[in-house]
């Protein structure tokens, strides 16, 4: 079923001196989950559920987005 929700919680973390978002579900194993351009990464909140028993997803949100923020 295809929904408007995103039921997960994103997180932050520090990546070389800038703080970037990401959503991590699931355990084992890591899958990343990259998206091209135009889409956005919030394409995957259909796909997570369906992927979450084959490992850890990690779901990056990557900077064109202004999740990036810049630390000193």
């Amino acid at each position: 079923m295809i929904s408007a929700a995103f039921p997960y919680q994103k997180q932050r973390r520090r990546v070389l001196g800038s703080e970037m978002a990401y959503v991590e579900v699931g355990q084992g194993d890591p899958i990343v989950l990259l998206h091209g351009n135009p889409t956005s990464s919030y394409l995957w909140r259909n796909v997570l559920p369906h992927l979450q028993s084959l490992g850890l997803l990690h779901r990056p949100r990557p900077d064109r987005h202004g999740r990036l923020r810049q630390t000193a």
